[in-house]
């Protein structure tokens, strides 16, 4: 069995990823362990918790980081969409991608967006 997605696997995940970010634009994400998160080490970003996903290098735990500024209400800013590593590495990746997260955050602030 070929470890890379076929083109229908990764077209059902881009479809899966669509459906996530158009629930967030509706305010429509359950706001519970499973499918949301407070990024502890970045205040100012969260998480959606998306369906795992099979790459060639085994299967990774999906993530969209997102905020909302202030200046910006009732406005999402998608930042990354990133895969993360099951178990307690991933943790460090996670709490990795939300730092750098809300660094990208940062620089579009510093460019004006507010």
């Amino acid at each position: 069995m070929s470890k890379i997605p076929s083109a229908h696997a990764k077209a059902t995940f881009k479809q899966e990823v669509r459906s996530w970010m158009r629930l967030a634009e509706e305010g429509r994400i359950p706001q519970d362990k499973d499918h949301w998160a407070w990024m502890s080490v970045a205040p100012d970003v969260f998480e959606i918790k998306l369906p795992d996903w099979r790459f060639a290098g085994g299967l990774m735990h999906v993530r969209i980081y997102y905020s909302e500024p202030k200046a910006l209400a009732s406005n999402l800013v998608a930042l990354r969409l990133l895969a993360k590593r099951p178990g307690p590495i991933g943790v460090k990746d996670q709490d990795q991608h939300a730092r750098d997260s809300s660094d990208l955050l940062l620089r579009f602030a510093n460019r004006g967006f507010r």
